[in-house]
């Protein structure tokens, strides 16, 4: 049965998004990273994910689609970018709320 109702794809991709920007949020609260650095991590993980996809065709119960890869690169590239002009304006700006152990 159908219920008409289009999320534009939010409930089958947004999942990989707000989990790929989750996972860098946490990596870059909790290790120290210098710009170049954390550039790296990002397309590590960023490999890693797309790679995982990939794995899916294989996988038995699992699915494999487009959808999830471009969902992953994108919040990739958004998270990687969000997170470090964050780091630039505010904790490196000596905000006296957020305090970044170096």
């Amino acid at each position: 049965m159908s219920n008409n109702i289009y999320d534009y794809g939010v409930s089958e991709n947004g999942t990989n998004f707000f989990s790929v920007f989750a996972l860098y949020t946490f990596f870059f609260l909790v290790i120290n990273y210098t710009e170049k650095s954390f550039f790296k991590h990002c397309i590590k993980v960023s490999g890693i994910l797309v790679l995982y996809e990939f794995f899916q065709i294989i996988i038995p119960t699992q699915t494999f689609d487009w959808k999830d890869i471009l969902s992953t690169i994108i919040a990739s590239i958004t998270g990687c970018f969000l997170l470090n002009f964050i780091n630039k304006k505010v904790i490196n700006k000596g905000h006296p709320l957020i305090k970044k152990n170096m």
